[in-house]
Parts: C-alpha cells; sequence; structure tokens
C-alpha cells in the first residue's frame, strides 16, 4: 500500500530525543513507531528512512555515528529499533548507581540475552562516566556474557574485532550470535526428530545436516572440486585407452652386435 508523503509523518509519536526528556520510554516509543508503520504499510526501506528522519539530539548524534558504520549500514528497519533499545534503555534518572552496582549484578541465565542487555544498560545509564573506561566496560560485559553463556562468548571474541567496537557493538553482535544459535538448534531438532540437538556447526547452508566426515553434494566448492576430478580422471582414461603407436627402430643400434633395427 502506497501513502502520500503528506500523510507520511501522521500518527508517528513526538521525535525520540533520548536524553530522558521523552515523554514515553524507548520501548514505548518504538512500540508506537513500528505499529503506525504497520497500519500504514509502510515498506522496510522507507520505513528505515523515516526512522533517521523522527531522531533529534542526543539520539540524532547517536544515530550519525552508529551510520557510519559498515554494520549498520546493512540494518533495516527492526535493527535499528532493537539497537535503539538497547542504547536509550529505560533508566530511573533520579537514583544513580555506581561501578560496584554493574559489577554486582546478577546473570540470570534463564531469561533471554537481551533482557541481560537490557539490564546491563540500565545500570550503565546510571553511573557517572567518570568511573570506568570503555575498555573496562568492554571486559566487564564480556564476564557477564561468560556467565549467560560461554559459547556465544567465545564465538563473539573469535568473530569481533574487540579493539575497535564498543560495548553496544559488542552487546549487538552477541545477541546476534545467540539469536542465531537459538533458530539453527530448533532447525536441528526438527530435522533430526529425535529429540536430539544438532550443533550449529554441522548445519549446511541449504539446512541439512552435515556431520564432519561428511559434505552437502550441492556444496558449490566442493562440486567444483568434484567437477575438476572428474576432467582429471576423463583425461587419464583418454590417454591409457589411446593406442601405442610403433616405434621407429630403424636409428637404434644394439649394443651387443653393434647392427641397426633391434636391441640386445
Amino acid at each position: 500500500m502506497s501513502v502520500a508523503a503528506g500523510s507520511l509523518f501522521e500518527g508517528l509519536p513526538p521525535r525520540f530525543v533520548g536524553d530522558g526528556s521523552d515523554i514515553d520510554s524507548a520501548d514505548s516509543w518504538v512500540n508506537t513507531f513500528r505499529m503506525v508503520i504497520r497500519l500504514k504499510g509502510i515498506d522496510d526501506e522507507t520505513a528505515t528512512q523515516l526512522f533517521g528522519c523522527w531522531l533529534v539530539g542526543e539520539a540524532k548524534a547517536w544515530y550519525l555515528k552508529r551510520l557510519e558504520t559498515e554494520e549498520a549500514k546493512k540494518w533495516k528497519l527492526n535493527d535499528w529499533l532493537d539497537c535503539l533499545i538497547t542504547r536509550f534503555a529505560i533508566v530511573d534518572r533520579k537514583r544513580q548507581e555506581s561501578w560496584e552496582d554493574l559489577v554486582a549484578m546478577k546473570v540470570d541465565a534463564s531469561r533471554p540475552l537481551d533482557h541481560m542487555n537490557n539490564c546491563f544498560v540500565n545500570v550503565l545509564s546510571g553511573i557517572p562516566k567518570e568511573q570506568y573506561t570503555e575498555y573496562l566496560l568492554k571486559k566487564l560485559y564480556l564476564e557477564k556474557l561468560n556467565c549467560f553463556d560461554s559459547d556465544v562468548a567465545w564465538e563473539l571474541l573469535k568473530s569481533t574485532d574487540y579493539d575497535k567496537v564498543d560495548c553496544i557493538t559488542l552487546q549487538r553482535r552477541a545477541l546476534d550470535l545467540y539469536r542465531l544459535r537459538q533458530k539453527k538448534e530448533a532447525l536441528g531438532i526438527a530435522l533430526g526428530g529425535t529429540g536430539q540437538v544438532v550443533r550449529p556447526q554441522e548445519l549446511g547452508t541449504s539446512g541439512q545436516v552435515v556431520r564432519p566426515q561428511e559434505a552437502s553434494p550441492t556444496d558449490p566448492v566442493l562440486s567444483a572440486k568434484i567437477e575438476d576430478l572428474t576432467k582429471q580422471l576423463h583425461d587419464l582414461a583418454l590417454i591409457v585407452a589411446k593406442p601405442k603407436v610403433p616405434k621407429d627402430m630403424s636409428k637404434i643400434t644394439c649394443y651387443n652386435c653393434q647392427e641397426k633395427g633391434h636391441t640386445a
């Protein structure tokens, strides 16, 4: 459904500032924004551009800085909205937190990872910035993540340029890895039919189970190798099947009698 330019902004919540002066929390604002976009039938590309236009102040500065990263250039609307919630989580501005509060924060592994991320940001938002550095912040987050799920923490360390990203980016990537693993494990249970969870590394690109000693016949790299090997075998077969050409014995000299035309 197409929407006229004049009515594109009707019904949207007030522009989000992100400095604590907003009427609604980040959660509530995002829910309203999503609902209006859905009701108007606005396509994802237009909605993503509209989202960037509907931020001001601190939120706009955050958006422009995030937009410069390679990761964010590929984001769709839901990626931006989820990240907005993580960055501008609900904070009780009247109560000041301390670094010790964040260190003492309990990790509940029975809840989703985004719950832990939100709790982490909630406490962090109340801590004066002079109490910590970005390095300490990332180190503490990885410790909390390791308590929540050591596999996700390890995968995050392997796949991330740790020194070049901030803590918010670490949280975002950790959540992506966590959700990806959940999907693959659910797919593994459905495929196996026995209730046995298939490890993520055993899933091929098309979803089928690929054990270490096996490989997908549709894998492009493997197909290319098979094709090349088949060609080599075919060429070898032609060489073997080709009749031998009789040697010209007229120029051969016998080393016993010194006559030409034969060997000893």
